[in-house]
């Protein structure tokens, strides 16, 4: 409940904030549907002053939050003495995906939804 009330609040604001004069609307997210809109998101590049909310939001919780369900998955299959060596493999390949993008995040930028998404409900929440 709690995350999807954080979700909620972190999506309409930028959904209000987008329309101010000036602001830059991504294509997907400017329909002209409120709830479609607040979904998919209609700003592009949301700030909080420096801190743009959609790059910090992606990367960071999103990328170590993977990581850490893939390792307690490994944790569990250990305790229940179901793991495999395919398990293992997965979880240590998919860390050093999330370490390459932590530590070279200028690669982010590049991304599709970066360049193209906006800041909505479905980036805040999933």
């Amino acid at each position: 409940i709690a995350s999807c009330l954080i979700s909620s609040v972190m999506s309409i604001g930028p959904y209000i904030a987008s329309f101010r004069p000036g602001t830059l609307c991504a294509l997907g997210g400017n329909s002209g549907n409120m709830f479609y809109d607040m979904w998919v998101g209609r700003e592009l590049n949301p700030r909080i002053g420096n801190l743009d909310l959609k790059f910090m939001l992606e990367l960071r919780p999103g990328l170590i939050g993977w990581s850490l369900i893939n390792w307690a998955y490994v944790c569990r299959a250990a305790q229940d003495g179901t793991w495999t060596p395919a398990i293992i493999l997965v979880a240590i390949f998919e860390s050093l995906y999330i370490l390459d993008g932590l530590l070279i995040e200028a690669g982010v930028l590049t991304m599709m939804d970066i360049v193209t998404d906006g800041f909505g409900f479905m980036l805040c929440f999933g």
